[in-house]
């Protein structure tokens, strides 16, 4: 009998492929596979999801270049141009949200566009101690506003990140601190100046790493897709005073090998929290990775729909925000909410995990069965295992069900067992089907 580790994270490349594993809509926590959450609609609408806040008790949305208010009814509220993500800041007065082609002020009731002719389009916005923090489209400047008001910005109220000679591409508040992302470097500033200079460089606190995309702050960090000085693609994320690497040399092959510098600066990531686990997704151009942190870290693949065991897309849901103890999300034909339903509205999808087992010594063994321990009952044959004996080619699925109410485990017996092995033995689980499957331990025999 063998024990088989639960795979936990991305692991293998095309050149290895024996070693690949991956979790397919699936997280890993506290020593088990859960599914990942469902997405109910909860409001039909068309257009680009650029963007979640909340204010004044209401959450906002935009779709398009479309303001909506409200969750199961959503009421138009104005046009917000542009057809990015937007970056918004909330202040006591209003929020306000930069596009990177208008600036607008949201105060609960009005949406309007800034008309101060000293601010410039921006395509970021912070809040700092009162003050809104403006990052010029064109990269060339940041810009400060004055207490409480987005609108109002001084001829001269502008500075730039310039340690080195690189864009500033995005301004964020952590702990207070004002942090300017750059297209080679971080800086961080705080609000300790005189009136005509508020914001000072905090000395020695430069990051040597470039933002690329992806942005997606916690409470008191961040976490993003950058490139080191003179160097690859990686996720990073903040902690003690540096940008700690956090992807995995798989998910670093990827980054580099299988998208362009434009197609990565198009990257969206966002966060929210499911059965305890803090998860991160990030919607790359083909496919979309999910961190869910631990150490080593754990690292899988979100997908939408059914479209084939061995095929990647796009989840297709972004801009999570935590409402009302509700996490919602957008995708482009609505709004969504997160729910431990076993389908989405749209239908069925796709659950599963790659591995393998390996015998150290590359001896020859024989698999008589497969054993999954699972948290609900299965009573129907909806759950698949293909084989493989050497990571390329792989058998066909050999469907199976629980034994009963009583005996959670998923057993996989073939006629006359599943094979024998010459040291290496490659395990696909997969399922359509709108079943609990949740993984605490697996065992071959």
């Amino acid at each position: 009998m063998i024990q088989v580790p639960l795979p936990r994270s991305i692991s293998g490349s095309t050149t290895t492929p024996k070693l690949q594993e991956y979790t397919l809509n699936q997280i890993y926590s506290q020593g088990a596979l859960v599914s990942r959450p469902a997405c109910e609609l909860v409001s039909s609408v068309s257009g680009a999801p650029r963007g979640l806040f909340e204010r004044d008790g209401a959450l906002c949305s935009i779709f398009g270049q479309t303001m909506y208010t409200g969750t199961t009814t959503l009421t138009s509220k104005g046009t917000v141009k542009g057809s990015g993500k937007v970056s918004t800041a909330k202040g006591f007065v209003h929020t306000a949200i930069a596009t990177g082609n208008t600036n607008y002020t949201w105060d609960g009731t009005t949406l309007a566009a800034t008309t101060d002719p000293h601010l410039p389009v921006a395509q970021s916005v912070a809040r700092v101690d009162s003050r809104f923090v403006w990052v010029n489209a064109d990269g060339e400047s940041v810009f400060w506003s004055a207490i409480t008001d987005a609108d109002d910005v001084g001829a001269s109220d502008f500075f730039d990140a310039e340690t080195l000679p690189d864009g500033n591409k995005l301004a964020l508040n952590i702990r207070n601190d004002l942090f300017i992302f750059g297209e080679e470097s971080i800086e961080r500033f705080r609000n300790v100046g005189t009136s005509a200079a508020p914001f000072v460089r905090v000395n020695n606190s430069i990051i040597s790493v470039g933002y690329v995309g992806g942005i997606v702050q916690t409470r008191d960090s961040f976490m993003f897709l950058g490139h080191d000085k003179d160097g690859g693609y990686q996720f990073y994320a903040y902690a003690d005073g540096g940008a700690v690497p956090v992807s995995t040399d798989s998910v670093n092959e990827l980054l580099n090998t299988s998208y362009t510098q434009e197609q990565l600066m198009t990257v969206s990531g966002q966060r929210f929290n499911w059965r305890g686990v803090d998860c991160y997704t990030f919607e790359m151009p083909d496919r979309t990775f999910v961190f869910s942190g631990g150490q080593p870290a754990n690292w899988g693949y979100f997908t939408n729909g059914t479209p084939g065991a061995t095929v990647l897309n796009q989840w297709g849901y972004q801009n999570a925000k935590l409402f009302n103890d509700t996490w919602y999300v957008q995708k482009s034909d609505g709004l969504y909410k997160l729910t431990a339903a076993d389908a989405d509205t749209s239908g069925d999808f796709s659950r599963g995990f790659k591995t393998f087992i390996r015998m150290g010594d590359e001896s020859v063994f024989t698999l008589s069965s497969l054993e999954l321990s699972l948290a609900q009952n299965i009573e129907t044959s909806s759950v698949g295992l293909s084989v493989s004996r050497d990571g390329q080619i792989w058998s066909p699925f050999l469907y199976m069900g629980t034994g009963g109410q009583y005996d959670n485990k998923l057993r996989f017996r073939g006629v006359g067992g599943l094979g024998q092995y010459d040291g290496y033995a490659g395990i696909f689980i997969h399922t359509t089907s709108s079943v609990p499957f949740s993984i605490d331990n697996m065992v071959a025999k």
